[in-house]
């Protein structure tokens, strides 16, 4: 129910004088949310009892709120990939609760220690693979998925929004 903007983001929207800036968050809230419906109703996708690792809600709160809403078992990684915690977050609540406390702290700090930005995207450095391994369907960021994922998932499906060409 809160948004947390971190300060470094702010004051790069806040130069905007002739065009806006956009975060994404839009989408995230809006076509993120909506994907799993649409992938249940046009592709017979089905999510009840499917282990679902997304590796930072925080960040994609729409997305978590649908996965939960169409029956999903899922774990939140932003203690585990975000921070580096070895604590995975199970509900919606639980991720709130989280958000409350920790998100007023870490907002104040660059989002390159919680995130990979530039040539660290294309870094690999696999990070809690059992969390991977154990779920049916990844989602999230790819920069993410993919910086921590094991070197090998076979057999996964995974839903983002971040594509390139590779």
């Amino acid at each position: 129910t809160k948004r947390y903007t971190f300060k470094e983001s702010a004051k790069i929207a806040s130069a905007a004088v002739l065009s806006p800036i956009v975060d994404g968050s839009g989408i995230k809230n809006t076509l993120e949310r909506r994907v799993i419906k649409c992938l249940e109703q046009k592709q017979g996708m089905a999510f009840r009892g499917k282990k679902v690792l997304l590796v930072c809600a925080v960040d994609r709160f729409g997305l978590a709120e649908a996965l939960v809403e169409a029956g999903a078992s899922t774990v939140f990684g932003d203690l585990l990939f975000g921070l580096g915690i070895p604590v995975p977050i199970h509900t919606l609540n639980g991720l709130s609760r989280l958000a409350a406390i920790v998100a007023p702290v870490i907002t104040n700090f660059p989002i390159s220690w919680f995130y990979p930005t530039g040539s660290k995207q294309t870094e690999f450095k696999p990070k809690f693979g059992g969390c991977f391994q154990e779920a049916d369907i990844i989602a999230g960021d790819y920069h993410f998925i993919r910086r921590y994922m094991p070197l090998e998932l076979p057999d996964k499906t995974i839903i983002t929004n971040t594509v390139t060409s590779e």
